[in-house]
């Protein structure tokens, strides 16, 4: 049960930044080619991608986050060099796994969607610093 609901929220995560993330790519200088989010398969190779990371990496045994960042750069660098995804992508996922608890023990994601519906996501250390904005709505999760 905990790894259904621990693999939901990471999908929940990675739908999100897909989201927020295309022009993070963009913005970082990738040359040669269209920002990542702009292909029709760039979703797709980067949920890919970031399901081999979370297969490689161990999110939950990682000791430091920069140790689990680092093991999902590798993963995306590999993919880029086997052209399973675009070198403009490869920020997409590694900034998803900047943005974990991974790494992080007792930190938790926190989730806050104010009133006009507009949702934001960061790490806090402890699930009481998640407040919901006047309005809004807030929720803690684990990835």
């Amino acid at each position: 049960m905990r790894n259904a609901l621990r693999g939901f929220f990471s999908l929940s995560v990675l739908l999100l930044l897909m989201g927020v993330l295309p022009g993070t790519a963009a913005s970082q200088g990738n040359s040669g080619g269209s920002s990542c989010g702009t292909q029709p398969d760039d979703a797709a190779e980067v949920a890919a991608v970031r399901a081999m990371a979370e297969d490689q990496c161990d999110c939950a045994g990682a000791l430091d986050h920069d140790d689990y960042v680092d093991c999902v750069s590798e993963v995306a660098q590999a993919a880029v060099e086997g052209e399973s995804l675009r070198p403009q992508c490869q920020g997409a996922v590694v900034q998803c796994a900047a943005q974990s608890t991974c790494g992080k023990p007792n930190f938790v994601t926190c989730c806050q969607t104010d009133s006009g519906g507009r949702t934001s996501c960061s790490i806090k250390q402890a699930g009481n610093e998640c407040k919901a904005p006047r309005g809004g709505t807030s929720c803690v999760g684990s990835v």
